[in-house]
């Protein structure tokens, strides 16, 4: 993690601004990316061998009102390129109404507290690598939901804080596979984090249950119930860690996510990232991988599971990757970033003799310009 200066800063660019009217403020956040990746058989990250400004680009805006001292509204709405075309979302909506210091209630479209980085999952300023790390956070599909969340937080002497954060709603997302196009609904979403903190580190872990639902491509609805997912449990379980203390910065990351009775496997997944600030550049290194276990389809019906089977395994891939990245800071609103990751992937195969093992070597290249306004 950043300098806490930076953090503070970045939230607070978030919450004013100097584009004002009555109550109301804007400000906002974008990053513009660029990349590719050396392969010329492959899509990984978002990226192929052609440079590429889409996967990893973003543009933010957020108003902020209060309506009394203590009751206002956030509304977030961000601009991102998909494999179908751009796509603009209303990622936070919500109203916010403080109890008392401690004791705060969200109502409307929040975004639950899975990760480390859920609150600046799209405000690449807020964190060292262009985007977070794609071996951890593009395995939970919920980034936001439409229900309420309760967070208490409290100081425990003189230098510590504990907050607890409880949330429980419903959201539809979309979803682009190997096997097509099609909606996912996630019901009974609820879950809690637990966090400590202070000046130097927070610790983190959190569970998040829900209800997935969706219907395959060219599934019948009446078949398989692995192919229906119908209102099938899926738990993550998740521990974070970030540390900067004398310009050393330590993030670390750990999930575990169980889908029952579906043909989504099951996954865990991590990272360890340790950086070094020097003066405005900071040098930082991350390794990152994540393990699936795929389950095989048996329908009964060897012309759809052969090839569904096989496109649900390319789908998921175990991979390594080693980044190494350099940001540096512009000015106190903007940071420059360059990175290297050098990932080795394994695609899994179902042929006539069995399962086969594909590795890849896959070398990606990014560059940044993230900002806060």
């Amino acid at each position: 993690m950043l300098k806490r200066i930076l953090v503070s800063s970045t939230l607070a660019a978030l919450v004013s601004s100097s584009l004002s009217a009555g109550d109301m403020r804007i400000s906002g956040f974008a990053t513009v990316a660029a990349g590719m990746n050396d392969s010329d058989t492959s899509t990984y990250m978002g990226y192929d061998d052609s440079l590429s400004f889409r996967p990893d680009s973003v543009l933010g805006l957020q108003f902020n009102a209060n309506m009394t001292d203590n009751m206002g509204a956030v509304a977030q709405v961000v601009a991102r390129s998909t494999d179908i075309g751009q796509e603009v979302t209303l990622e936070w909506g919500y109203i916010s109404y403080d109890f008392n210091d401690e004791v705060r209630m969200l109502a409307g479209r929040i975004r639950p507290a899975i990760f480390l980085y859920s609150n600046y999952l799209d405000v690449g300023y807020a964190y060292l690598w262009v985007r977070t790390p794609f071996e951890m956070y593009a395995q939970v599909p919920i980034t936001n939901i439409d229900g309420a969340n309760l967070a208490y937080t409290t100081a425990v002497g003189d230098d510590y804080e504990v907050s607890i954060n409880g949330w429980y709603g419903n959201s539809i997302k979309p979803v682009d596979s190997a096997v097509g196009s099609f909606d996912m609904e996630f019901d009974a979403t609820m879950g809690v984090e637990l966090a400590l903190s202070n000046d130097y580190f927070k610790v983190r872990a959190g569970y998040n249950q829900t209800d997935i639902s969706a219907l395959l491509p060219n599934a019948d609805a009446n078949m398989n119930p692995e192919l229906k997912i119908d209102k099938s449990l899926g738990q993550f379980y998740s521990l974070g860690f970030n540390m900067d203390y004398a310009d050393v910065l330590v993030v670390s990351e750990y999930v575990m996510r169980e889908i029952d009775k579906t043909v989504m496997p099951d996954i865990t997944s991590y990272y360890a990232t340790l950086g070094y600030r020097m003066g405005d550049f900071t040098p930082h290194v991350t390794y990152a991988t994540v393990e699936t276990d795929i389950p095989m389809l048996n329908t009964g019906n060897p012309g759809f599971d052969g090839p569904t089977n096989g496109a649900l395994q390319m789908s998921y891939n175990d991979s390594n990757t080693v980044t190494l990245g350099l940001r540096y800071e512009l000015n106190a609103f903007s940071a420059l970033k360059v990175e290297y990751a050098m990932s080795d992937r394994t695609t899994k195969q179902m042929g006539d003799t069995g399962l086969t093992m594909i590795n890849e070597d896959i070398n990606t290249y990014k560059i940044a310009l993230s900002a806060i306004f």
